[in-house]
């Protein structure tokens, strides 16, 4: 008996030491294993909002390292073609912009809600503004009382009713 009061010590001794090893060794693997996925997790939510400019840290030799590389070759062709797409859009945009403001007629771009996107000089001289102070006012509120806001109002209600025959209208509609 005093052979199994020794054992039942010992056992009182190195079974808390082994749970206490175990638990750590446990802790430490798993924090090690889950990091790199914790990291490419903030990445992803990084580049979804908006980020591209994040890149993943992680450099091991194994699978995380390899998705993490992918990752990285991934925004950065991301952000090769945001850079190409945008600056497309400008230079569409600025074309844009030159065609119109080379009109002489009076002209204005509205969006659906009737919100001045471009107005040209002739348009400026008409309504007594210029296109920095037209830009993002609404039509009524740039001419509150006239007949020429009234008859934009109506054309961005219904085109097809209130214009002429062989006018042509483009009213803006966003993707949003």
């Amino acid at each position: 008996t005093e052979t199994a009061k020794t054992a039942t010590r010992m056992f009182m001794v190195i079974f808390p030491l082994a749970a206490i090893g175990g638990y750590w060794m446990a802790r430490t693997y798993a924090k090690r294993f889950l990091a790199p996925i914790e990291q490419i997790t903030r990445q992803i939510k990084m580049v979804r909002q908006g980020n591209l400019k994040s890149s993943s840290l992680i450099s091991t030799q194994d699978k995380f390292g390899m998705m993490a590389d992918e990752f990285n070759r991934m925004l950065q062709r991301l952000s090769e073609f945001e850079r190409s797409t945008l600056g497309s859009l400008v230079e569409e945009r600025s074309k844009t912009d030159t065609i119109a403001k080379s009109i002489n007629e009076p002209m204005v771009v509205l969006d659906e809600e009737g919100t001045i996107l471009l107005i040209n000089h002739a348009f400026g001289v008409l309504a007594h503004t210029d296109e920095e102070h037209a830009v993002n006012l609404p039509v009524g509120e740039l001419l509150p009382q006239g007949q020429l806001s009234s008859y934009l109002l109506q054309v961005i209600a219904q085109p097809q009713s209130v214009l002429p025959d062989k006018t042509i209208c483009l009213v803006e509609h966003s993707n949003d």
